[in-house]
């Protein structure tokens, strides 16, 4: 069984998922590496000696955790149901030819051309889809982060709210942490207000940080961020070092 250092790099274009592909990638497999019936990994180990059972306990968990997630309304998704031919005109023979039980029939559907289609209760799992960004923000909320829907920008070692594909991403929050960042260098405070020094720092560096508006400086985003990263909110110049 694959492990995600071996998933295919394509998958992150692959928007929206299904179910169980959602559910293989939060486990850490490629969903192409992977067998959801039960039935056929044990027939597949009997044949080629092969082990899956570790991956398939794992994926089998995070696809609980999806259907649970998303028949709680937690997590949203397009259903989709299976539809056979109804192939008997009456609906009272549906039980005696074994079709579905009661409990699993959605319901049934007349069409004009006197074709008939029973509905399953139980939506196809394989069809269903979610989006990559639903199922970050559910992750989120669970305080879960996989690394394939929350990768680490080993490069800059960014943290979750410095992180520009984070669902919570701010980039006034970011904004306001680097420009408290940069003040380490004393000479952009030399005789200056704190604030001024780092609106003037700000103002520099708005279009990288994405402090714009209508493509234009953002003002106002600048005054908010040097404001919450004063750290002397008593005011005055800062003193020149000696």
């Amino acid at each position: 069984m694959e492990n995600f250092e071996t998933i295919n790099p394509h998958w992150n274009l692959v928007d929206p998922l299904t179910i169980q592909q959602a559910a293989a990638l939060m486990a850490g497999f490629d969903p192409n590496a992977v067998i959801f019936n039960a039935d056929i990994a044990a027939w597949f180990e009997n044949e080629t000696g092969l082990t899956t059972s570790a991956g398939i306990r794992w994926v089998q968990t995070t696809f609980v955790a999806l259907t649970n997630a998303i028949n709680a309304r937690k997590l949203k998704a397009r259903l989709r149901y299976d539809a056979e031919p109804r192939y008997e005109a009456s609906r009272d023979n549906l039980h005696e030819r074994g079709y579905w039980g009661g409990e699993d029939v959605l319901e049934i559907k007349d069409f004009p051309d006197d074709e008939s289609y029973v509905i399953t209760k139980k939506p196809n799992w394989n069809t269903s889809t979610v989006t990559l960004d639903d199922v970050r923000a559910w992750l989120d909320s669970m305080n879960s982060k996989p690394a394939f829907f929350f990768p680490t920008d080993t490069a800059k070692n960014t943290t979750d709210y410095m992180y520009k594909k984070h669902p919570r991403y701010s980039a006034k929050l970011a904004a306001a942490v680097k420009v408290w960042q940069a003040m380490e260098d004393e000479s952009l405070l030399r005789a200056k207000p704190i604030i001024e020094a780092m609106e003037g720092w700000l103002e520099t560096n708005y279009q990288r940080l994405g402090l714009v508006w209508k493509d234009k400086i953002n003002k106002t985003a600048i005054q908010e961020c040097a404001k919450i990263a004063n750290w002397k909110t008593d005011g005055g110049a800062t003193k020149t070092p000696e």
